[in-house]
This record gives C-alpha cells, sequence and structure tokens, in this order.
C-alpha cells in the first residue's frame, strides 16, 4: 500500500497574517483507496484564497475469460465507500470517485460519481467495453477537493475508511449476464463477482498506483473605486 502523509502550517504568499493548516493522507492498493483531507485558512484581511487537492489511484491490467467466447463484452463495476465531509465560513469540500477502462483497440471510457458521505454503494453509471481474452486497463481514483474562499474557513473530507471495489458484473455482447466469468490481471491480484478476493504477496508498484497532493493558493485582487 502507498502512503502518503503531510501536515503543514504554510503562510499564505502576499497576504499578510493569513495562515493555511494542511493535513493528508492518501492510500491506494489493488481494488483499495483511502483519501483523508482537512484544511483551514486564516485570513483576517479577507484576501487569501487557498485550495487543497489529495487523490489516490490503483490501475491493473485485467484480461477477462469465459470459455472460448471471443468478441465484445461489457463490465460493470461497483465500489463500496465509507466517509465523511463537512465544511464551514468559507470551506467547500467535494469528494469523488473515478473509474478508467481503456485498451489499445478501445479508447478510453471514464466515468466520475461525485460522493455525498456516510456509507454509500456506488455503481459507476457507465458499461465498459472490452474484448474477450485481451488485456485491458482499468484504475480507479479517489479525490478530494477543499475550496476555501476568502476570510476564515474549513473543510474535511475524511474517506480514510476506504472506496473498494466490492462488485464485478460481466456481460457479453447483447448484455446477457456472464456468471462464471475468469479474470486474470497483471499484478497478480485475485478479482471475482465480489471485487478483490485476494491481493498479491508482492506488489508492483509500477501498476498499482499512489497518492498525490496539490496545493494552490490566491491573492484576491483588490475591489476598484469608481468617483461618485
Amino acid at each position: 500500500m502507498a502512503l502518503v502523509p503531510y501536515s503543514n502550517t504554510l503562510i499564505v504568499p502576499g497576504v499578510q497574517n493569513a495562515v493555511v493548516s494542511v493535513s493528508a493522507t492518501g492510500a491506494a492498493s489493488y481494488g483499495s483507496l483511502h483519501a483523508d483531507l482537512t484544511m483551514s485558512l486564516s485570513d483576517p484581511s479577507r484576501q487569501a484564497q487557498a485550495s487543497g487537492f489529495l487523490s489516490s489511484v490503483w490501475r491493473d491490467i485485467w484480461t477477462i475469460t469465459f470459455g472460448d467466447l471471443t468478441g465484445l463484452g461489457y463490465l460493470e463495476l461497483q465500489y463500496a465507500v465509507d466517509g465523511t465531509l463537512s465544511s464551514s465560513a468559507s470551506g467547500r469540500s467535494t469528494p469523488n470517485i473515478l473509474s478508467d477502462v481503456w485498451s489499445p483497440t478501445i479508447s478510453t471510457q471514464s466515468e466520475n460519481v461525485n460522493l455525498t458521505g456516510g456509507d454509500q454503494i456506488v455503481t459507476m453509471p457507465q458499461f465498459y467495453m472490452f474484448h474477450y481474452g485481451e488485456s485491458f486497463n482499468v484504475s480507479a481514483q479517489l479525490s478530494a477537493l477543499i475550496q476555501l474562499g476568502t476570510g476564515n474557513g474549513a473543510g474535511s473530507v475524511d474517506y480514510a475508511n476506504t472506496a473498494t471495489l466490492n462488485g464485478i458484473q460481466v456481460f457479453d455482447a447483447s448484455m446477457n449476464p456472464v456468471a462464471d466469468f475468469a479474470i486474470s490481471s497483471a499484478s497478480g491480484t485475485l478479482y471475482g463477482p465480489d471485487g478483490i478476493v485476494a491481493e498479491p504477496s508482492s506488489l508492483s508498484m509500477g501498476l498499482f498506483g499512489t497518492a498525490v497532493i496539490a496545493l494552490n493558493f490566491l491573492k484576491k485582487s483588490p475591489t476598484k473605486k469608481r468617483r461618485g
């Protein structure tokens, strides 16, 4: 599991007495993501703005087979997510989960779902296309965005309890369900209808991903004054 802990108190450049506090932890393993971001802004002059973005990502390569079936198939992915979000004053907190599928023969298929906090079962709205017996890439990203306007504000996105792949449904070209499919993965992770069956004993960092954080600060432009 990749773990990115970060904690700091920063002075907003160019704004007197404006301070941002940040605490973040992101982690990723095959089929499982964690993201926990908290920020606060103290800005007596009401001239500063700040934002923070935390992203955890995993990626694997799958090959789906069902007997001697070939050609086009469809894939439905489901995630169990558990988290909280809060904001106060000028703060705004936005978590989301993004899932991608792509291959050399099928262009990138991407779907994004905003999260609302609490326990959720998220079924990605799109049926992803693939070809039976051909390898394709699958990835997921759990993101937390906090935006703090001028003045004092705070925000928190706590999905440290994970977003976990917990459902895989496979269909044939006519959208008939395929029950006894098999998934082989480049990582060695075992997947089945209930998502992750078992992770590999050793992790391939080149495949499974990591977590990153980015911060941005702005100084509000002075309000123009006109002659009366």
